[in-house]
């Protein structure tokens, strides 16, 4: 009888270092698969940042793309202006020419 209590009392033990391991083994679980979340909404973070990054990057490309497009429209606007101008008092002086040829010419 002694032995069966002996022995009973040695499963009891056995079976609460057992349940502490597998209590032990399931928190080792939960923190692997907290860990496990962790490292996921990391990456996720790490993706979106490089998304962002690019996209930033693509925006202030195409912004400088669009500044450059831009100051040469606005450097052949004034060219072309400033032709018109050039133009203008070209033709203004040419036909002041005619006058004063014509003027010449009549007086004589």
């Amino acid at each position: 009888m002694l032995f069966f209590r002996h022995f009973a009392i040695f499963f009891c033990h056995f079976f609460i270092f057992f349940c502490h391991f597998a209590i032990f083994f399931c928190h080792f679980f939960i923190f692997f698969c907290q860990f496990f979340i962790f490292f996921c909404h990391f990456f996720i973070f790490f993706c979106h940042f490089f998304i962002f990054f690019v996209t930033f990057l693509y925006f202030s490309v195409y912004l400088l793309y669009f500044s450059v497009t831009f100051l040469y429209f606005s450097v052949t606007f004034l060219f072309f202006s400033v032709t018109l101008v050039y133009f203008s008092v070209t033709l203004i002086y040419f036909f002041c020419h005619i006058f004063i040829f014509f003027y010449i010419f009549l007086s004589l």
